[in-house]
């Protein structure tokens, strides 16, 4: 299954070729059931994932999968790490809080405090 990927040039990601869902996250069908690839390519490499995490791309790349692009985390973590509109807000709002201190923390992973 992992053997199915196109390594683009200049770009570290490896892209899966075949179909995606609508959320643009590679998925294949095996013996009847849908399996998220990313989520296979992860546990090939590192086991399986832990109850109650998810797995997030650090890449941003939701059809990347390349395991060094992903971590697992919490669903709030992996939320407030992307571009939607609730990780938008929170961003926000922790820039009026700090200018309100005039400091601006910061974490080693860029995860939200």
């Amino acid at each position: 299954m992992i053997d199915t990927f196109t390594h683009r040039l200049f770009s570290p990601c490896w892209f899966w070729a075949q179909s995606t869902n609508r959320n643009g996250y590679a998925r294949v069908v095996r013996g009847g059931k849908t399996r998220m690839v990313h989520r296979a390519a992860y546990e090939e490499v590192n086991g399986k994932i832990p109850c109650g995490l998810v797995i997030d791309h650090l890449c941003r790349r939701r059809n990347c999968l390349n395991p060094e692009h992903m971590e697992t985390t919490t669903v709030r973590i992996n939320t407030l790490r992307g571009q939607g509109p609730t990780a938008k807000r929170w961003r926000e709002a922790r820039r009026r809080a700090c200018l309100l201190e005039r400091t601006w923390p910061t974490t080693t992973k860029g995860e939200p405090k």
